[in-house]
């Protein structure tokens, strides 16, 4: 597990948001709980906002990156292997979480 990797969502979440992307620095990844942003199907998204909503590939689909869902999940709750990672990707997350906290 790692930062930007990709994980399925918990059955619970999987209709709207079938991934979420952890964010939180590998250094960080020993405690109990793991920020993530869900990745959502874009029919779900209305958002006109695309830097704090960027379109992201995941496995030859398109996902919309909910930063302001932004939550928790705990470790124990994150089961199996990453399905991808979206590290070539952390300018523009990295950007959105810029949007969400600083506006700019």
């Amino acid at each position: 597990m790692r930062q930007f990797d990709v994980f399925k969502s918990p059955a619970s979440w999987r209709t709207t948001r079938p991934y979420f992307v952890i964010i939180q620095h590998d250094l960080l990844l020993t405690l109990p709980q793991i920020a993530i942003i869900p990745l959502v199907k874009p029919e779900y998204c209305t958002s006109q906002l695309k830097r704090l909503h960027p379109i992201l590939p995941v496995h030859h689909e398109h996902f919309v990156l909910s930063t302001h869902d932004l939550s928790n999940i705990s470790v124990r709750d994150i089961r199996g292997r990453p399905f991808a990672t979206l590290k070539q990707h952390a300018t523009d997350i990295i950007a959105a979480l810029d949007m969400l906290f600083s506006g700019i």
